[in-house]
């Protein structure tokens, strides 16, 4: 009779010892999942930076050649914003515009007192 508690328990550990390893084999399962998916991200990211880093490293030996042989090399210089988009240039709101003060534009133009002086 003093068998069956004994046989009892071992059962119950055997059971909650193979539910834990499928709790965490599905877990590493998961984690070489991500694992995995992350390697292919990486790769592909690769891939997609190599024709560029490629295009940069011949501008690189491009400049170099010009520098050696005394020539001008270009510089390339971005353009300021007003003529990337001529069509949203503070101008184009006319010469009233004055963010700071809601003056010329459809913000509220309520502003609060001053402050008095304390001394």
């Amino acid at each position: 009779m003093e068998e069956l508690p004994f046989l009892h328990h071992t059962v119950l550990r055997c059971l909650l010892l193979s539910v834990m390893f499928q709790k965490l084999s599905t877990q590493l399962r998961a984690l070489r999942q991500r694992q995995l998916d992350s390697v292919a991200c990486l790769k592909m990211q690769e891939e997609l930076n190599a024709p560029v880093k490629n295009k940069r490293r011949r501008q690189k030996i491009e400049m170099w050649g010009s520098m050696q042989e005394g020539k001008r090399y270009k510089v390339n210089i971005r353009k300021p914003p007003e003529e990337d988009h001529p069509g949203l240039s503070i101008s184009s709101l006319g010469g009233s515009y004055k963010p700071l003060f809601g003056e010329g534009s459809e913000a509220c133009s309520w502003r609060p007192g001053q402050r008095p002086i304390i001394w």
